[in-house]
Parts: structure tokens; C-alpha cells; sequence
């Protein structure tokens, strides 16, 4: 796999789940580096908003803040707490570590004439009035690719 082989860091991005003996879930999906690089990117974006938000939160009348925005906001100051709580500080600073290195390599390939081909979206978006759980499994689809476009700049 390409992305595995220019960023062998994200191989500790495999959160697939680990069994009650402490060995990886038999049986379970594959692996794949876009699952590693969703996962470190969603790792380095959660800080970057709880960053970017943690005092417009404190200050701002959460009335008048949408429900999905605030619903965002509460998500990525979550994880900041539960990141500063855990003694590998969430993986924060290595996930930012391989998305850079992901986005060098992608962008080093890109310059020597190299294609990144990504399609718009991983398939037809759900029908108006879906369950929450098959929008919020296609989101998750779509934020994979996007977070492949946005590692190399592109987005």
C-alpha cells in the first residue's frame, strides 16, 4: 500500500479494536491506511477545533448556536479533555506528525507527475428522511476521502 509505505507511522493508527486478551479483533475488518489516516486526522482536526472554538464556547450564548455547530464543538472539546487526561496525550502530536509526512509524501508524488485519484463521493448519498445511523455512516465515508485531499493540501 502506497500510503503505508511512504508513512510507516500510521500503522499505529490501527484502531480496529483490541479483544479482552489484549490481542487485535479476530475476524474483524481490514486495515487499510485510509482507516489510519482517518483516524490520525480526526485526531489532529478534534484539537485543531478544540483550539480554534474552546473560548468562543465559554463566552457565546449556546442558544443561539445551532444544535449540529454546538453538537461539533462539545465533540472536539471532549476529546481535548479526554487527549490531556490520557498519558499518550490522545496520540495528538504523532497523528500531526503523519498527516505532515502523509501530505509531504503526497505532495512530493504529486510534483513528479503522479495522479491522486479520489472520487467525489464513496457513493450516492442516503434518501431525504434516512435513520441517523446510515447519515452518519456515509458521512464517515465521505470525511475518508476528504481527509486523504485535505493531508495533501488539496482541499
Amino acid at each position: 500500500n502506497f500510503l503505508l509505505k511512504q508513512v510507516p507511522e500510521l500503522k499505529a493508527f490501527d484502531d480496529r479494536g483490541v479483544g479482552a486478551d489484549g490481542e487485535g479483533a479476530e475476524g474483524g475488518p481490514s486495515f487499510s491506511a485510509v482507516d489510519a489516516v482517518m483516524s490520525a486526522g480526526r485526531r489532529k482536526m478534534l484539537m485543531e477545533a478544540a483550539a480554534a472554538f474552546e473560548s468562543f464556547h465559554k463566552k457565546a450564548d449556546r442558544r443561539k448556536i445551532g444544535s449540529a455547530a454546538r453538537r461539533r464543538v462539545e465533540t472536539a472539546l471532549g476529546f481535548k479533555q479526554q487527549a490531556l487526561a490520557s498519558p499518550d496525550g490522545g496520540r495528538v502530536e504523532a497523528a500531526a506528525s503523519a498527516i505532515e509526512t502523509l501530505g509531504n509524501a503526497l505532495n512530493d508524488a504529486l510534483s513528479r507527475g503522479k495522479v491522486l485519484l479520489l472520487p467525489t463521493m464513496p457513493e450516492p448519498p442516503p434518501k431525504k428522511g434516512a435513520p441517523g445511523k446510515i447519515l452518519d455512516a456515509w458521512s464517515g465515508k465521505v470525511m475518508r476521502l476528504a481527509m486523504l485531499a485535505s493531508a495533501a493540501g488539496l482541499a
